[in-house]
């Protein structure tokens, strides 16, 4: 039976695909998207499998069976869901603008329980299957298994996705309930340091010794720090060892994992739907508590940043004031904000282990600085995109019932949308550059590429974050009921393939910038002249892609607002 609370969701999906389709304009952009995404998906299970290979040709310098690497992909995907669980409860049970009416309603706390459940489920998990599943498909596939395997796959990863739902539900409602509501943001904050200085200690624990890396004792210590998701506690393993004892069986009992998995989801949400049912009147009023022991002086505060901002209209300066209000006061989204910059310190971190490039021959070393540069500038890429899509592309939606109270100002629709755009623009691009600029550094890359990587991160972010704001006004929904459903909604998702084609096309000048650094160290013939055309050339096609991008995006956006508006 479909949960009560489902159905709404449910037939507003149907009367606008009954409605409001346009075979003219959707069909094409649809055709498009979903070649994208495949092209994605093609390129994760085609990396995976090139990856298995390379373990399964090279068991002769060490044995690493499939649990290992299953294990270690199910941990971070239990990691991810836990975090995106935690924020998709407290908003859908907490900060819910349907709360009031729902608890006043005639239902009972199975059905808010089951609704609220379900919708959290799939909001945090649907877009971790779609890009887990081809990467299963890759382990089947270079093991050469039957079909069951994938049957059994399906099935696990169902009570897999219950599990970090389940625990998140009884540890938000435990927390909303038993601390002090003006002290939940602090409490939060506590637990989220807490979490990224576990996660470093584990890495820095996983880090090898970068002068030895040739010597077997060090790559035997690093498959032995590899072995730590396999933890018989851990779910991760237990779904691991399930699939892995179909890929390459060694006698581990599968059947009890499985049943381990099944036990634990379902115990685990009898758990927490008792939990709720004891704890969440009570929490969701302490929820509500708007004393604060902080002081916000909005009044000095804006004359600080008036201060600050003297070149800016008076009408940009009161839509970035604004937006900054909205950020600092939404406790998800300082939540999230905490645990992107843990991710980004663990990734500089661990980018040190490439330092060891500088002990290589100098004709090998540059090669190897540039691939690394390049590589860098990629990856980064990618993380500013997972930064804009949790902060920048919601901002559009998240002005909910006041945007139509914007659109009454004497304020122009583009404007706004330039408003979002460089207030968001700036402390992105600030902290790509922080990013661009530490990864060459670790490599020990010259001076000239540390600025070039931290010229380019800003140029990057031009696009990046245009693509955002344009792309967040295209897919704008003001009638959520949760902040949480806007970062994982279908837009996003659409958002995050643009991008990476995006980031792609962007690698294409910043490779020819690397490239023709290189082939000067080794000494071919190139005039100066030459060698300045093709470098300004290949600057100036990055700053039109991004720009372009950019334009494009926020003119999107600005067209889908006033087809709203009429």
């Amino acid at each position: 039976m479909i949960p009560v609370l489902i159905k709404p969701r449910l037939l507003t999906v149907k009367n606008r695909l009954k409605g409001n389709y346009s075979l003219r304009t959707q069909f094409g952009r649809d055709i498009v998207i979903a070649i994208f995404s495949l092209g994605i998906l093609w390129g994760i299970h085609r990396g995976t499998f090139e990856a298995v290979q390379v373990i399964k040709n090279n068991t002769h310098a060490a044995y690493l069976p499939p649990t290992i690497p299953l294990a270690l992909l199910f941990l971070l995907l239990l990691v991810m869901l836990m975090l995106s669980n935690a924020v998709g409860v407290l908003a859908a049970l907490y900060h819910g603008r349907d709360l009031d009416l729902l608890i006043a309603s005639p239902i009972s706390k199975l059905t808010l329980f089951a609704g609220k459940f379900t919708d959290v489920l799939f909001g945090s998990t649907w877009m971790a299957i779609v890009f887990a599943m081809p990467a299963i498909v890759a382990f089947g596939q270079s093991y050469d298994v039957g079909w069951t395997y994938y049957v059994l796959a399906i099935g696990t990863m169902l009570p897999y996705f219950v599990i970090p739902c389940a625990l998140s539900v009884i540890l938000i409602t435990i927390l909303c309930r038993f601390f002090p509501a003006h002290r939940t943001r602090e409490m939060l904050l506590i637990m989220v340091l807490l979490l990224v200085m576990t996660a470093y200690m584990a890495f820095r624990a996983a880090q090898p010794d970068s002068s030895k890396l040739s010597d077997i004792n060090e790559l035997l210590r690093l498959i032995n720090v590899l072995s730590i998701p396999q933890a018989d506690w851990i779910p991760s393993f237990w779904l691991a060892s399930v699939l892995g004892e179909h890929l390459d069986p060694s006698g581990r009992p599968a059947f009890l994992y499985l049943v381990l998995l099944y036990s634990t989801a379902l115990g685990l949400t009898a758990v927490a739907f008792l939990t709720i049912r004891a704890l969440h009147t009570e929490a969701y009023a302490r929820s509500r508590d708007t004393r604060s022991t902080l002081r916000l002086q909005s009044k000095a505060a804006h004359r600080r940043f008036r201060a600050l901002t003297p070149f800016l209209d008076s009408q940009y300066r009161a839509l970035i004031g604004k937006e900054l209000k909205n950020f600092s006061r939404d406790i998800t989204q300082t939540i999230q904000l905490m645990l992107l910059l843990g991710l980004c310190m663990i990734y500089l971190y661990n980018f040190r282990l490439l330092h060891a490039v500088k002990d290589l021959p100098n004709t090998t070393k540059i090669y190897w600085q540039a691939f690394l540069v390049f590589t860098n500038v990629g990856m980064g890429a990618f993380v500013i995109t997972a930064v804009s899509s949790r902060f920048v592309f919601p901002s559009i939606s998240l002005e909910g019932q006041t945007f139509w109270l914007l659109q009454t100002s004497p304020v122009k629709i583009y404007d706004i949308l330039r408003a979002k755009f460089w207030c968001w623009y700036v402390p992105v691009a600030g902290m790509s550059s922080i990013i661009f600029a530490s990864g060459a550094l670790a490599i020990d890359a010259p001076l000239k590429i540390v600025i070039v990587n931290a010229v380019a991160s800003w140029v990057i972010c031009y696009g990046i974050v245009g693509m955002a704001v344009g792309l967040g006004a295209v897919f704008s929904n003001f009638e959520w009921e949760n902040a949480s459903q806007l970062a994982a909604s279908f837009g996003s998702l659409i958002f995050m393939v643009t991008s990476s084609i995006v980031i792609c096309l962007s690698l294409i000048p910043v490779g020819i910038l690397i490239f023709l650094r290189t082939i000067r160290n080794f000494g071919y013939t190139l005039s100066t002249s030459q060698w300045y055309i093709s470098v300004t050339m290949a600057a100036l096609l990055l700053v039109w892609l991004n720009h372009y991008a950019a334009r494009w995006a926020l003119r999107a956006g600005e067209n889908a607002l006033r087809q709203r508006m009429k």
